[in-house]
């Protein structure tokens, strides 16, 4: 028996776009007469006063209707607005130009990186959506930090897989992937989902390949040999198990698994819990689930300040 005192830690985590998704581009407009959102019928006309009044404001709606699409800052909207319609009516192109560069400013590279569970269930009472995550890790699939989404690495491209938890897990239970407590595979290498394309592509050494407009971070053993536990973090507006708001708490507070075994670990190598059923009964007899189907962080800090390990139920 151990006697341990944890402290209760402060994670925190890349902030990526809403939803991964890049802001649309425009391509760049050839460098005679055609200015952005313009047709025909204006280039033809003669340059006449009222003429280049109408092209000018046409631009300005052009703008004004990109900005939006670019979600830049109101900051930026409020100090450079003036700026930007300056520059409009003496460079329209330089002014897209330096929207595009402020947009990618406001939209980062998204970073992804594979799930990671312990993916022993036999003789376990684990619930359909930790199930759910075994084939997802099982598939190489990974989420975007900070996001809920679940998806595959393939040739193209990370490619969506489920928007959630609760819906890889309801397509999973319509397609029979589980059966008492445990996952058939058969059933599950049957399905679309569960087919050889919706594996994430992995290099000789097992590692999910790299890509242009997206970095995936692999799962890297740490100094004791094991894995940190990688789950989507995100449980607002969800109805999550028990078991899964374990795993979302055992993420944040980087404990780990070994690869073959059920057991979960401390970050310096303490066992913490026989299994994943076993950590998430602890949470439960000590207020660490709210009736809204949360996590209540100051009943899992207070009752990990003084605690001994492992973990009894």
């Amino acid at each position: 028996m151990w006697l341990l005192n944890i402290k209760p830690q402060v994670t925190t985590s890349e902030n990526t776009c809403a939803g991964g998704f890049k802001a649309p581009a425009r391509g760049l407009y050839p460098a005679r007469l055609s200015y952005p959102g313009v047709n025909p019928v204006h280039q033809s006309m003669p340059k006449t006063a009222p003429n280049l009044k109408h092209v000018r404001q046409t631009r300005r709606a052009h703008l004004l209707e990109l900005q939006k699409e670019m979600i830049i800052p109101p900051t930026i909207l409020g100090m450079q607005q003036k700026v930007l319609f300056t520059m409009m009516n003496a460079n329209p192109f330089a002014a897209i130009a330096k929207l595009t560069k402020q947009s990618k400013v406001a939209n980062p590279t998204p970073v992804y990186e594979p799930i990671s569970v312990p993916m022993i269930n036999q003789g376990l009472n684990l619930e359909p959506q930790v199930l759910a995550l075994q084939v997802a890790k099982h598939r190489n699939w990974v989420i975007e930090r900070g996001g809920e989404s679940i998806y595959a690495i393939t040739a193209n491209g990370p490619e969506l897989i489920a928007k959630n938890l609760m819906e890889l897990t309801a397509y999973a239970e319509d397609h029979f992937w589980f059966g008492h407590s445990s996952i058939s595979w058969s059933f599950v290498e049957r399905s679309t989902l569960g087919s050889m394309s919706k594996f994430s592509v992995v290099d000789n050494q097992g590692k999910i390949v790299q890509g242009a407009g997206y970095k995936v971070i692999n799962t890297q053993k740490n100094s004791q040999g094991y894995v940190p536990v990688v789950v989507p973090a995100f449980n607002e507006e969800l109805t999550l198990s028990h078991q899964t708001l374990a795993l979302q708490i055992a993420a944040s507070k980087s404990w780990c698994f070994e690869l073959g075994s059920a057991k979960l670990f401390t970050l310096s190598g303490e066992l913490l819990a026989t299994n994943i059923a076993a950590l998430a009964n602890y949470g439960k007899q000590h207020g660490w689930f709210t009736p809204s189907g949360s996590i209540d962080w100051a009943n899992v800090d207070s009752s990990l300040e003084v605690v001994t390990l492992p973990f009894k139920a």
